[in-house]
Formats: structure tokens, C-alpha cells, sequence
């Protein structure tokens, strides 16, 4: 899964989560409630799992970019 795939479907949890927190408490439903707390959870956890689990590839080689040129080195 991409990146970008990744953080979407983050970002739309936590979009559909907070609606369905406040349906559940203020319509006295326990599993709306808990469903949308699942949303808000899953949602978060998202971006941090992502950013542990990616595959420690090789490096891009350096530029001469961070070379440094001038006398001032």
C-alpha cells in the first residue's frame, strides 16, 4: 500500500470517527459509540505504524548538492 493510499484512508477514518462518537453518545448507542472510538483509534495509529514499518532501503547516493565546495568548509 502507498504512501498516499495510507494516509488517505487515515484521514477519512478520522473523518467518519467524530460523527459517529457524537451519534453514539447523544442517541444512547453503545455500539455506534464504540465503533466510531475503533474509527479514531485505527485512524491514529495509521501515520506511526506506516512511518516503523517501512523497509529500510538503500540510500539514495549524495548530490553534489551537500558537497561542500567553497572555502568556507
Amino acid at each position: 500500500m502507498s504512501s498516499l493510499i495510507a494516509l488517505s484512508v487515515s484521514l477519512v477514518l478520522l473523518f467518519v470517527a467524530l460523527p459517529l462518537v457524537s451519534l453514539g453518545t447523544t442517541g444512547d448507542n453503545p455500539l455506534v459509540w464504540w465503533l466510531g472510538l475503533g474509527c479514531l483509534v485505527i485512524g491514529g495509529l495509521i501515520p506511526p505504524v506506516r512511518r516503523f514499518m517501512t523497509s529500510g532501503g538503500p540510500e539514495p547516493p549524495p548530490s553534489k548538492v551537500g558537497a561542500c565546495d567553497d572555502a568556507r568548509c
